[in-house]
């Protein structure tokens, strides 16, 4: 094998190796992109719950208030 061969097998590995570096950086990449949207949706998912909760906690509210106001105007009226 001669020096051309040989420099030229070198520059193959060589690009090889950056090859790999860059697909495993992409893939961290990808995996750290896909983690943060997890998150995104959880957050997401757990304020609609918190608003439902809310809107729930509303409602039974109100519907004690309509419930006492008949109470009151049936005992009293």
């Amino acid at each position: 094998m001669n020096t051309v061969q040989a420099e030229y097998r070198t520059d193959i590995a060589r690009l090889a190796e950056d090859m790999a570096k860059r697909d495993a950086e992409a893939a961290k990449r990808d995996a750290e992109a896909a983690k943060r949207e997890v998150q995104r949706t959880e957050r997401e998912a757990t304020a609609r719950w918190w608003q439902t909760a809310i809107i729930l906690a509303g409602f039974g509210v109100v519907l004690a208030g309509i419930g006492l106001a008949a109470t009151l105007i049936i005992s009293y009226g």
